[in-house]
């Protein structure tokens, strides 16, 4: 341009006067241009063509009906056009939805190089949220190839970034996808654990559909592990909260079926069928909803089969078979074929039902469905008498099988870290780049890192001078309670011996001397008399009763905490006709847990305890303990009557229990639901 400019001047200064004004005028136009150069570059600049190019790909995937090839197009050309935004923050946040859009149509390969490079740079330029929803798109992508570790993994790593990022409606997500894997291993006491820590982040927000589905997930875990009340419970919870909600009858008619099979397995067959009946009732569910639709139809077909109908038809069985061929639901069409061989047993045509039977066999071992697999032998071997032992034999090799790989699983989940084998990878990769720094570079360290050594060296003695500090200050603390609490206990001791030695042997003593008196005086006087010395022996009971328990409260909670609380809280249950359960995180190192802590987890839960008693008309009790960052949680739950917080402030037994858990630096929540019962939770900040 500064070229153009010098030939223009060149040109003028030879040119005739006419011409020269001519020129002059497209000069001074030249430079009006020039000038105003600088704001119009920074206009184009402003306006980022690329950036507006790859919402418009991204929008049209989203948009897109066509194939997988078509749809993968779309997304290369986003993704092509991600690599010259300029803005490096709007560009990663473009890259995570692009490779979120790789993984959806399973484009492992694209997916994986992408979400690489993107944790990479969420790292160097400490992007939590975007770190958090890469390791989130980890997890889907470990979870659809059946990895339940390493997809657990990065659902934990996702959810303690969400954390650190103050989005509670992620976290709770996090810990609900965590909770699904751990329902799928059969962990169900943990999945439960990671469920009531969910709805905790889910009902303060008014999320009524997250909160429907963990209840949902609730209620199918209490019906695997037989206790159908309580899954009917929550099934119910489930459907108040769907009844908030609009447009959710797809999930209200999941919710249906899953309480018509429970209602099923309970042999209430007709009302198991009104709940399927009210699952049809979705619009356009054989457009849409297909494969939930054949869930409905064989739930109907089956049941009525069980329930002795004449009218069941093989057709019956066979329109939803047809449905699942077609969606290629390869479970579903084991477990329709088992239900028409049932069928054909019921109809007395035993070869049919065995040649279907073992057509159903074949499919669930060629799909390694373990679990419809025995479900196929155990029919098989009720069916076939003849090969009878064959059957049970492979159940039994197969029952051993499936128990050896959950347990290995379940000690896999037991020993993840922090640190998962992508990220080692990713270590030495950096630590092969930073190999090849040159002799130079080796140098400037060297040169530099003797310069400030001695004043990182001060500054570091003085840090670990602050810690031994503060470590001595905290030991000194732990000390004195400890020491508090002993002589506490020796003072229990102390009251207990004069209790037994002194008073309660002269009360004994004074009651034998009373009584062997010759009572004189009318009948009255002797019936009071005899009264009187009734009362000092239940005084006396009363007494020894109280020594015992003195003496049994100094001196038991140290040696075997869990199972003297346990015995405690199920006497005084058995008593009050309430069922007790404790369950307790067997990775809790209760040894470890100071004398102070116990003792005020028992006064919590004795409190409680007195409360459902009292007031609140309950059936069942149940105490939970966990280990879960940071620290020792436990939840306390009735299904009793619940109570009004508003109505409640100035309890005195609330009081208490607020005071026992803050003297132990935790905090305690109360979630009461009038009519339903009431969950208490309590997080301890250190398990020492």
């Amino acid at each position: 341009m500064l070229e153009a400019f010098n030939y223009l001047v060149v040109y003028i200064k030879f040119s005739s006067i006419d011409v020269k004004l001519i020129y002059c005028q497209y000069l001074v136009l030249f430079v009006i241009v020039i000038s105003n150069y600088s704001c119009i570059s920074e206009i184009f600049e402003k306006h980022d063509y690329n950036k507006d190019q790859v919402s418009l790909w991204l929008k049209r995937k989203k948009n897109s009906t066509g194939s997988r090839a078509e749809k993968k197009i779309i997304i290369d050309s986003a993704y092509h056009y991600t690599k010259a935004v300029s803005n490096d923050s709007l560009k990663y946040d473009y890259l995570s939805k692009v490779a979120s859009a790789y993984l959806k149509i399973k484009d492992s390969g694209s997916f994986r190089i992408i979400n690489a490079k993107i944790i990479e740079y969420a790292l160097k330029e400490g992007e939590t949220e975007l770190l958090a929803e890469s390791h989130w798109n980890y997890a889907i992508f470990h979870l659809r190839n059946q990895r339940f570790d390493s997809s657990y993994i990065h659902y934990k790593k996702a959810y303690e970034l969400y954390e650190i990022a103050g989005h509670s409606y992620y976290s709770g997500k996090m810990l609900y996808h965590m909770a699904i894997i751990q329902s799928r291993i059969k962990n169900y006491t943990l999945s439960e654990v990671l469920l009531i820590a969910t709805i905790n982040y889910f009902e303060p927000l008014g999320k009524y559909k997250q909160l429907a589905l963990c209840y949902n997930l609730l209620g199918i875990i209490q019906s695997k592990l037989k206790e159908p009340d309580n899954a009917l419970s929550y099934y119910k919870t489930a459907m108040r909260y769907i009844d908030r909600l609009d447009n959710e009858e797809l999930l209200k008619s999941q919710l249906n079926n899953n309480i018509g099979v429970l209602f099923r397995e309970k042999t209430e067959y007709t009302t198991a069928l009104a709940h399927f009946n009210q699952a049809l009732q979705v619009p356009e569910l054989s457009d849409t909803y297909s494969a939930h639709l054949a869930r409905i139809i064989d739930n109907i077909a089956y049941t009525k089969l069980l329930m002795g109908d004449p009218k069941v038809k093989a057709d019956d069985f066979n329109e939803s078979l047809q449905i699942r061929k077609s969606n290629q639901d390869h479970i579903g069409i084991v477990t329709g074929t088992l239900h028409l061989a049932e069928f054909y047993a019921i109809k007395k045509d035993t070869a049919q039902a065995i040649f279907l039977a073992e057509i159903a066999l074949q499919i669930s071992r060629r799909i390694k469905s373990h679990s419809e697999t025995l479900k196929c032998l155990t029919l098989l071997s009720e069916l076939d008498i003849a090969s009878s032992n064959h059957y049970l034999k492979a159940h039994k090799t197969l029952s051993d099988k499936i128990y050896l790989v959950q347990s290995k699983v379940h000690n896999k989940f037991a020993r993840i870290q922090y640190e998962t084998q992508e990220y080692r990878e990713q270590a030495r990769a950096l630590q092969n780049k930073n190999y090849h720094i040159t002799a130079f570079a080796v140098l400037v360290i060297v040169v530099l890192t003797k310069i400030i050594l001695d004043s990182y060296q001060s500054s570091k003695l003085k840090v670990l001078k602050l810690k031994n500090i503060q470590k001595n200050i905290e030991e000194r603390i732990l000390k004195l309670e400890n020491e508090n609490f002993s002589g506490q206990q020796k003072e229990r001791l102390r009251i207990s011996n004069i209790l037994h030695t002194e008073v309660m042997g002269s009360l004994s003593v004074l009651r034998l001397k009373w009584f062997r008196l010759y009572l004189n005086g009318s009948n009255e006087q002797i019936r009071e008399q005899l009264s009187d010395i009734d009362l000092l022996h239940k005084v006396e009971k009363t007494l020894r009763d109280l020594s015992n328990g003195l003496y049994s409260n100094a001196n038991s909670f140290e040696t075997d905490f869990v199972n003297d609380i346990t015995g405690k809280f199920k006497s005084r249950c058995d008593d009050a006709k309430i069922a007790f359960q404790l369950h307790t995180d067997q990775y809790i190192q209760w040894e470890t847990i100071t004398l102070p802590i116990k003792i005020k987890l028992y006064y919590i839960i004795s409190e409680s305890l007195n409360n459902c008693i009292k007031y609140a008309n309950a059936r069942h009790f149940k105490v939970v303990f966990y280990g879960f960052e940071p620290g020792l949680h436990f939840v306390i739950r009735d299904d009793g009557s619940g109570f009004i917080k508003s109505e409640t402030k100035a309890s005195l037994g609330l009081k208490l229990m607020h005071r026992n858990i803050e003297e132990i630096h935790g905090k305690i929540v109360f979630y009461p639901q009038p009519g339903i019962g009431t969950r208490i939770h309590g997080r301890i900040p250190t398990l020492t």
